[in-house]
């Protein structure tokens, strides 16, 4: 006598039952597009600048993500507009993120971002 096979129960494959189940789940659901749920469009989804491109340019910063990861580690990723072009560009600088992240702060706001040198090191700061 032959085994039965475990993977089925009242006398139906697994993957007829599977089917069975997975229709009555989808007559049941709820469309998305049904619940008129309005979703912003993505905003960080400009082209990419090099923050040595925009130094000592006038800019306008639009807003930040933080904590963005990256091939490079975390960095925050800032939206602005130059040239009347929308870009974005990534830093881990200490006093563009402190700056960015300060509760006094209010978006739009135009600035130029300068590079200062620490030693052996250069960071950048706004202006």
């Amino acid at each position: 006598m032959r085994a039965k096979n475990k993977l089925t129960s009242c006398s139906l494959p697994i993957g007829k039952k599977l089917n069975r189940w997975l229709n009555q789940i989808a007559r049941n659901m709820v469309s998305f597009s049904d619940l008129g749920i309005n979703q912003e469009p993505e905003s960080f989804m400009d082209e990419k600048i090099s923050i040595n491109d925009i130094v000592n340019v006038p800019i306008v910063v639009h807003g930040f993500k933080p904590n963005v990861e990256t091939v490079n580690g975390q960095r925050h990723v800032v939206q602005i507009e130059f040239n009347n072009m929308r870009r974005i560009f990534f830093t881990s600088s200490r006093n563009l993120i402190s700056a960015l992240e300060s509760p006094k702060i209010s978006f739009p706001f135009s600035t130029v971002i300068r590079s200062k040198h620490y030693g052996s090191k250069r960071g950048f700061e706004f202006s």
